[in-house]
């Protein structure tokens, strides 16, 4: 599974509250091969996406399921750029927001949890009668060089939206990337390119 992420210029980055109305988020963008930025989550019956986006350097993600709003429900992040080097000794960024808590971060590197120093990304979380969403932004310059958004960089990914508001209760309500979370060498597949069109 591939997304491409488009790299935007001159587009004002939106506000991280989770709502999701701004135009960055409704906008359609192309390269040549046809519609990027853009992956539809599983199962397919329930509508879920997921949208990436860069400008104003910092990466956008955004998640949204048409669902009415749980009581209890959050969202998992498992991110890896990838760098030089075995896929074993890749760091990984796993961060989790319930509704109602703080975020959870971690790094990792060679599977060994790392002091992740100066954590400035923000997620927030939001829901009504229609639908839930979470919104991310992650500043370009709290990543390691090599993996910051470029043409020819890539990362994988793993997210899930889920019911429940505990790791040992949740269910997961959509999912993008590999079924094994933790497994993020074998997620979803990020790929950045400027767009052609939108």
């Amino acid at each position: 599974t591939i997304c491409t992420a488009p790299m935007l210029g001159g587009v004002p980055p939106p506000q991280i509250d989770g709502d999701l109305t701004e135009n960055v988020w409704t906008q359609q963008f192309f390269n040549k091969r046809g519609r990027i930025g853009d992956l539809p989550g599983r199962p397919m019956l329930a509508g879920a996406e997921l949208k990436v986006r860069v400008m104003s350097e910092e990466l956008f993600m955004a998640l949204r399921v048409p669902k009415q709003e749980p009581k209890r429900w959050g969202v998992r992040l498992v991110l890896m750029p990838i760098l030089a080097g075995p896929l074993p000794a890749q760091a990984s960024m796993r961060i989790v927001r319930y509704k109602g808590q703080p975020i959870e971060y971690h790094h990792y590197q060679g599977g060994i949890e790392r002091d992740w120093e100066h954590f400035d990304w923000k997620l927030e979380l939001h829901g009504s009668q229609e639908s839930v969403s979470c919104e991310i932004s992650i500043p370009l310059n709290s990543l390691n060089e090599g993996a910051r958004p470029a043409e020819n960089v890539a990362w994988r990914l793993n997210a899930w939206l889920v019911e429940g508001d505990n790791p040992m209760e949740e269910t997961p309500v959509a999912v993008w990337g590999f079924p094994d979370r933790m497994s993020v060498e074998h997620g979803a597949l990020l790929r950045f390119a400027s767009p052609i069109s939108q």
